[in-house]
């Protein structure tokens, strides 16, 4: 933290700071956005990003997206004049996106925390500090401590970071820190041109009938009784006797083995069977028609999300191929573009992140496209055994094309030579 002091001038945050003499209110404007990640629903149940993981299906589908696309593998290329990919690139920026985000952030972390941030937040953060050797060390910042703020109408998008509480309360150090737009990496997800909307304000309504169901569920079994059955008789008995008769019945009746038993009654018994009434019932129901809300915003197939009601052998093959271009791609293709556009913005280098990998547990899809792939004379025995972790073949080098194919051009000269 003091590093980051000595790096910055303290006096920007002072009354010269362009942020808080700014007169169209911007500052205000995103003040705003910061607070309404907690909303104060219908439902009367305050939602924000962090209280909606305590459901499962919004947990789940987030989980499920950010750890699909951090298991993803990365690569730049070179596109050349031609048209062609060359692979072989490598710039400081993949290195560090491959081989971890700082000493102490692993690749598949930092990834992960992105998109969750992402889903969750609209926005990812992640001051950029790079050392004398050119080596590039990302940090991620928690959105909820980065204010975006334009000096002027016309500038590019700077920061304003807070400082934890603990940090913040030492009075020789001043409560933010303004950044550059070079010295952080905002990555944001569908929004306005500044930054990303958070899933959990928009959804704020949605989720709170979600939360407010899962609240009821919980105080009903911890504050009423749930009966399956009674015994009704018009004498009158003892705490002994009924004890007495409910054991009797618990170990004659109760368990699989002895459903549909016959019971006989006497003494006057009437034995009533206790329904579940329409309001436990709609309240199910209810619950149920969350999980389908929840895949709604985050454009997941319920499947993903374990409703597997409308899931059948027939159609599942096609709801991962939809769930893989239609829910995944969008964030990948965020981040390679917006990666780009920081580090490379007019360089001819690409961010790549390998979609294939998503078929890697579907043998027949994978072999099908490497044979496809080899039988075109794209690749080698090389590169599949490289991209499958296979020991190379010999002659792994040699490219084939299939024999009984011939350029059209060939084939017509054939005919005219025939003729």
């Amino acid at each position: 933290i003091l590093d980051i002091f000595k790096r910055k001038d303290a006096a920007v945050m002072q009354s010269n700071d362009p942020f808080y003499s700014n007169s169209y209110g911007m500052r205000d404007i995103f003040r705003s956005l910061q607070q309404s990640f907690y909303t104060k629903t219908s439902s009367n149940v305050v939602v924000g990003p962090e209280s909606a993981m305590q459901l499962a299906a919004y947990w789940l589908a987030v989980r499920a997206i950010s750890e699909d696309v951090a298991k993803l593998p990365i690569r730049a290329y070179t596109l050349k004049p031609d048209g062609t990919k060359d692979n072989t690139a490598m710039v400081p920026i993949l290195q560090t996106l491959q081989q971890g985000f700082n000493p102490s952030m692993d690749p598949f972390t930092g990834r992960q925390l992105w998109v969750q941030w992402l889903l969750t937040y609209g926005n990812a953060y992640s001051e950029i500090v790079t050392n004398a050797k050119g080596e590039i060390n990302l940090y991620p910042i928690h959105p909820s401590r980065v204010t975006p703020y334009r000096p002027t109408p016309s500038s590019p998008l700077h920061f304003r970071i807070s400082i934890s509480d603990e940090v913040g309360q030492r009075p020789d150090l001043p409560r933010t820190i303004n950044y550059l737009p070079s010295e952080i990496l905002h990555l944001r997800g569908m929004g306005n041109e500044d930054i990303g909307f958070s899933v959990g304000e928009v959804a704020a309504e949605s989720l709170g009938i979600s939360i407010a169901a899962q609240d009821f569920t919980g105080a009903f079994f911890g504050n009423n009784l749930s009966v399956g059955a009674t015994l009704e008789t018009d004498k009158a008995l003892n705490a002994e006797q009924k004890e007495e008769i409910r054991g009797f019945w618990k170990k004659r009746f109760s368990g699989a083995k002895k459903a549909g038993e016959m019971a006989i009654l006497d003494r006057g018994f009437k034995f009533n069977r206790i329904q579940m009434n329409s309001t436990d019932a709609e309240l199910l129901s209810t619950r149920k028609f969350q999980i389908e809300e929840i895949a709604r915003w985050f454009r997941i197939p319920p499947h993903k999300l374990m409703d597997m009601t409308q899931a059948k052998f027939a159609n599942l093959e096609q709801n991962d191929l939809n769930y893989a271009t239609d829910t995944l791609t969008p964030w990948i293709t965020r981040i390679e573009v917006q990666i780009k556009f920081h580090f490379h913005p007019t360089d001819n280098i690409f961010i790549d992140i390998d979609e294939k990998a998503l078929s890697r547990g579907d043998m027949a899809a994978r072999t099908a496209y490497w044979q496809a792939m080899t039988a075109m004379g794209v690749v080698n025995a090389k590169t599949v055994a490289n991209a499958e972790g296979l020991p190379v073949p010999e002659n792994g080098d040699v490219y084939y094309m299939p024999l009984n194919l011939a350029p059209t051009d060939l084939n017509i000269e054939a005919k005219e030579l025939d003729n």
